[in-house]
């Protein structure tokens, strides 16, 4: 059917951005990456590694107080962070410093460096012990206090009994990449704690069979569909059939099972597997069920004129349905999910209000759509509906 366009006044024709009309807090990537790490329950068990660290405690917008305040410049494959300490803790260090006012191309400087290195050695050997393996020292400067106010976070831990403090001014991506890859690598006990007790909904496919669209839109109460699962499950045991856990169209836990009685029996070792929803294969088809014949074995259908006709249905069109508006973020594994800690920031492939949206009544997809600003309010524009694209 055509319609015509609808002619919006000038002042609704170009809607302000959804930022202008909801603002939200900013979040550079910079802090993104910062909170990933500080926010995760697994960095505990990373500086765990090392020696004579404890009691460590990581505060995000602190300004530390420092008696004489330093930056020590910390470089990994080319990317350099810049970490605030009070050389007054570190006599040896206070020494060999470059003074503030010092002109970094002195030739000074590259001695003093030299020797932060040699006295900081143990400190770049605890990196590499922790798994950061190539951590050099590219300099080491008293600052003035008012370089402090750019600290982003600040460390507070106690080094063989005596309490420390060092702050990050600034960082480059390449360290928090490589932070994050040694964190995947720890686990808490959380991961087999609580979260490890959450139940995944388990199913067994008992078998398959490709119907024709036609078929399945001519279905109706009482019909019966034949060859849809293997004849032996009526008898005292079925199988083999593929059984598995976890959420569809994501990494699911599967393996090949038996079932007798109300029991049902693993014959092979349990692994995991992405989308197990994959198009039908022959192994999945009853021996005796081709896979393009048609489903011949469709109940007849009462004629609604007979005495036996059931009686004119309801309408369920007043029925009021719960819709929700839902969005896909990202898949996390069990043992990300026990690391999820308050101010933690998981990054979206794509921005909220770019993202496909979905229409939800009772767990199905009924429509979808795209964000849109309304004025101060946001909707969804109707992309699709269910049954208007010749769906079943």
């Amino acid at each position: 059917m055509d319609t015509e366009p609808i002619e919006l006044e000038p002042d609704t024709a170009a809607p302000r951005d959804i930022d202008a009309a909801l603002p939200l807090p900013a979040c550079s990537a910079f802090d993104a990456a910062l909170a990933r790490i500080v926010a995760d329950a697994r960095l505990a068990a990373w500086l765990a590694r090392f020696p004579a660290m404890s009691g460590w405690r990581a505060a995000l917008d602190e300004r530390p107080r420092f008696e004489r305040p330093g930056v020590l410049e910390l470089r990994l494959n080319g990317a350099t962070a810049r970490v605030a300490i009070d050389l007054a803790a570190f006599p040896a260090l206070d020494v060999v410093a470059a003074p503030a006012l010092d002109a970094r191309g002195d030739a000074s400087v590259s001695l003093r460096t030299a020797l932060a290195s040699a006295l900081l050695a143990p400190l770049v050997a605890a990196f590499a012990a922790a798994g950061l393996d190539g951590v050099t020292i590219g300099g080491l400067r008293a600052v003035n206090a008012a370089a402090l106010d750019a600290a982003r976070c600040v460390l507070s831990f106690a080094l063989d009994g005596a309490p420390m403090r060092c702050a990050l001014l600034d960082a480059q991506m390449p360290w928090f990449d490589a932070l994050a890859a040694r964190l995947r690598g720890e686990r808490t006990h959380d991961a087999a704690g609580l979260l490890a007790r959450v139940r995944l909904p388990g199913r067994v496919r008992l078998g398959s069979r490709r119907l024709p669209l036609a078929v399945l839109r001519s279905l109706r109460p009482g019909d019966v569909l034949l060859d849809l699962a293997p004849a032996a499950l009526g008898a005292a045991r079925a199988g083999p059939l593929h059984a598995w856990w976890g959420a569809r169209r994501a990494t699911q836990w599967h393996a090949t099972v038996l079932i007798e009685g109300t029991t049902m029996t693993m014959i092979d070792t349990p692994d995991t597997a992405d989308d197990l929803d994959e198009p039908i294969v022959a192994g999945d088809l009853p021996a005796d069920s081709p896979a393009d014949s048609r489903a011949d074995s469709q109940a007849d259908t009462p004629d609604a004129d007979t005495p036996g006709a059931a009686p004119e249905r309801a309408s369920l069109g007043d029925v009021d349905l719960p819709v929700h508006v839902e969005i896909d973020t990202l898949s996390l594994s069990i043992a990300e999910l026990a690391a999820l800690r308050p101010g933690y920031v998981l990054e979206l492939p794509l921005a909220a209000r770019d993202v496909p949206v979905r229409l939800v009544a009772y767990g199905q997809a009924i429509g979808g759509g795209r964000l849109v600003a309304v004025g101060a309010h946001l909707g969804v524009r109707i992309d699709r509906m269910a049954g208007d694209d010749g769906s079943v």
